[in-house]
């Protein structure tokens, strides 16, 4: 619509110019410059094509986060007595897991934060009798780093979207 007026404005100069002087060929000229800024700006897929892929990303990285915690879950309920092992488990951060579940990243961060503490704090403890394999708390600590840096580039990500769609909000 924009980009029609103007043409119209751009053939009918004469007649706008008589309305308005501000209505100069190099005004029109800029003007139509600003509406292919706008439309050269990318549409909202892809502007948060990033952030989407991230999600998806972030999504699998939870997901085999909460499978490794399960893991720690059966290690710590035979490692310690029946009536230790809700102490351990909330220690190791199972009051995040229902939340985690939820794609509550947050929650997932706590989760995996507090489990990959425990497993390294009572690796002693947990391998005993063989129950925890001995590279299970370097593993548990890679999938967690691995999925903070997805975490902090989906939150960069999806900031970098809102300004981008307010950038196209203004453009527009």
């Amino acid at each position: 619509i924009c980009r029609s007026g103007w043409n119209s404005c751009t053939t009918y100069l004469a007649d706008f110019a008589a309305f308005s002087p501000m209505y100069t060929a190099p005004f029109i000229t800029d003007r139509i410059a600003d509406l292919d800024a706008a439309e050269a700006i990318g549409d909202s897929e892809q502007r948060t094509e990033d952030s989407r892929t991230l999600r998806v990303n972030l999504k699998n990285k939870a997901t085999e986060g909460m499978e490794q915690w399960q893991r720690l879950k059966r290690y710590i309920t035979k490692a310690y007595p029946a009536d230790q092992v809700d102490i351990k488990l909330d220690a190791a951060g199972q009051s995040h897991y229902r939340k985690a579940a939820q794609d509550d990243w947050g929650a997932v961060s706590r989760l995996l934060m507090d489990g990959s503490t425990f497993a390294t704090t009572n690796s002693v403890d947990l391998a005993t009798g063989n129950n925890m394999p001995v590279g299970f708390p370097l593993a548990f600590a890679a999938i967690k780093g691995e999925y903070d840096t997805l975490y902090s580039s989906f939150v960069t990500a999806s900031q970098t979207d809102e300004v981008e769609t307010q950038t196209k909000i203004e453009a527009n």
